[in-house]
């Protein structure tokens, strides 16, 4: 039995306004309820599970979003290693969002600070991970990933811009 007495495969309507937790419908809506997939763990990237549909470069260095390169995360570290610099990248997060609500320019600057210092460890910003240039916030057709990048198709390239 799901939540409210319907079952899985059920289809119920929510009217705008209808609070589902921290969000709210906002406008109506037919939802078929499914069971929850289970949770991934970490790898590679910081939000892995957000960025897995966009290009990656053939060596696994960056990822295309917004028309730009972005550093992935030191595939070399260990899993409990990464998993603890994640949540701390995202605590971190969390407490600039909470020193932003609040106007506290000292302890934004702070949770900044833990947002780099995550990042770095990560593998994300700081010294590169391997031998060679950092092509990082770059376009992909201004780099040596030029050939690549023009040899995707336009629905392989189209999740990245």
């Amino acid at each position: 039995m799901a939540r409210g007495g319907l079952e899985l495969g059920d289809v119920a309507s929510y009217a705008p306004g209808t609070r589902f937790g921290a969000v709210y419908a906002t406008r109506n809506a037919d939802l078929r309820l499914v069971p929850r997939a289970p949770a991934r763990p970490y790898h590679c990237d910081a939000l892995a599970h957000v960025i897995d549909h966009l290009p990656r470069t053939p060596d696994g260095r960056y990822f295309v979003h917004s028309g730009r390169l972005w550093r992935r995360s030191n595939p070399d570290l260990p899993d409990a290693e990464r998993e603890h610099q994640v949540h701390e990248l995202m605590a971190a997060r969390r407490a600039v969002g909470s020193a932003k609500r609040a106007d506290d320019a000292d302890a934004e600057r702070a949770a900044r600070r833990r947002v780099h210092a995550a990042k770095v460890a990560l593998g994300e910003r700081g010294p590169t991970w391997w031998d060679g240039p950092d092509h990082n916030r770059m376009a992909p057709e201004n780099t040596p990933y030029a050939e690549w990048w023009n040899g995707l198709s336009d629905a392989e390239r189209a999740p990245g811009l």
